[in-house]
């Protein structure tokens, strides 16, 4: 599977990223300028487009027992998200997870 990054002004597709499971949903952070996917595979993961190759930054996220169906950055921090899923919890717990590997890439 893959994320494309498209360019709306020339109507072409600027970037893709390849992820290697069955995405179930995608969002963009403005602030900390990552991507962050959730899959069918439980797992979290961090993307920076501005990178040559778009790898996975540092590390795969796991909060969840079941598939990640929505993941949303905040509108107002660049290091806190939200996930949820069909295992019936929301996980807010990787904050500080994200927090170290922001920092790294924020600053």
């Amino acid at each position: 599977m893959s994320v494309k990054i498209w360019d709306t002004q020339l109507m072409s597709c600027g970037r893709t990223i390849t992820v290697n499971s069955s995405l179930q949903c995608v969002d963009w952070s403005d602030k900390s300028q990552l991507i962050v996917t959730g899959s069918s595979d439980k797992y979290i993961r961090l993307f920076d487009p501005r990178g040559s190759s778009g790898t996975i930054v540092h590390s795969t996220l796991q909060g969840h027992d079941m598939w990640v169906s929505c993941v949303k950055w905040s509108p107002t921090s660049e290091v806190e998200l939200m996930s949820g899923s069909y295992d019936g919890r929301s996980s807010c717990g990787i904050s500080g997870v994200l927090n170290l590997i922001l920092q790294l890439l924020v600053s």
